[in-house]
């Protein structure tokens, strides 16, 4: 599960700064910090509770050109809990 824990950090990143969330020292500034990213980061995740999103898994095997298509729905909590659920598997 550790490894789950910096893309979900960027996630919620990325998510507050489309929402035009910017720290308050990167607007005085030319630029961003890394701790000011790191401080964003901090109080995005204190908000956060689940997120629930539509996923398409598609694979192909180039020896046999078979393409197979997966899909489902993700769904993460704050305790570090996720569900992948596949409903159309490609059979």
């Amino acid at each position: 599960m550790r490894r789950l824990v910096f893309p979900f950090l960027l996630m919620v990143g990325l998510c507050g700064a489309a929402f035009g969330l910017r720290p308050v020292a990167a607007q005085a500034t030319s630029g961003w910090t890394l701790d000011g990213v790191l401080a964003m980061l901090d109080k995005s995740a204190q908000d956060f509770h689940s997120l629930t999103a539509d996923i398409e898994h598609i694979k192909y095997t180039a020896v046999v050109k078979d393409t197979s298509t997966e899909s489902g729905q993700i769904c993460v909590r704050r305790d570090d809990k996720m569900r992948i659920d596949f409903q159309k598997p490609d059979a």
